[in-house]
């Protein structure tokens, strides 16, 4: 028949295939078998790294390396002096020490000019100046409280200034020929 795909009948046979396949070209090996293979400490490893073992120590082994021998007999009997304090170590890296820290800053500060007014701050957000809205009133037809204050002085009125001082004279007038009359 032509075209037609030759198609398994079952899943069975799909299995027989893979069975069949790998009796003929693969090796089964069970879990056991694998992990039996595989080392579990480092005296299972091969040492093809040349690392010193403890058998290398050996007072044999030891006597037959005389320069191994002599470097651990030097390190041995030489005095190890542990650094205590962060002073003892040599500063080689050049990390700044506390008072190079201080006076850096204190240079650095010295050269900053701290405004002290209002009118050193630059005025990036655009406030006005008191000239500015005084000429805004103006520009307004609205009147300043100097030139209210000239108005009201100009049509005879008096200022709570001038009435408080006529008060206390008043008061004090008052007193003053009270007490005079009693004596």
């Amino acid at each position: 028949m032509a075209g037609k795909v030759n198609t398994y009948a079952s899943d069975d046979r799909v299995l027989q295939l893979a069975d069949f396949c790998l009796d003929k070209f693969a090796t089964k090996k069970t879990l056991t078998d694998v992990s039996n293979t595989i080392p579990v400490s480092t005296s299972d490893l091969t040492n093809n790294s040349g690392f010193i073992t403890v058998d290398d120590l050996s007072p044999e082994s030891l006597a037959d390396n005389e320069s191994l021998s002599t470097t651990l007999t030097n390190l041995i009997n030489s005095k190890v002096t542990i650094p205590t304090k962060i002073s003892d170590f040599e500063n080689d890296a050049g990390f700044q020490t506390a008072s190079e820290v201080s006076s850096a800053i204190s240079t650095a500060l010295a050269d900053v000019d701290v405004p002290t007014k209002v009118s050193e701050l630059e005025n990036d957000s655009g406030y006005q100046t008191a000239a500015q809205v005084n000429t805004t009133i103006e520009g307004k037809g609205y009147q300043t409280a100097a030139q209210v204050e000239a108005a009201i002085t100009a049509k005879g009125y008096l200022t709570q200034s001038e009435i408080q001082t006529l008060i206390n004279t008043s008061i004090a007038d008052a007193v003053t020929a009270s007490i005079n009359a009693s004596y």
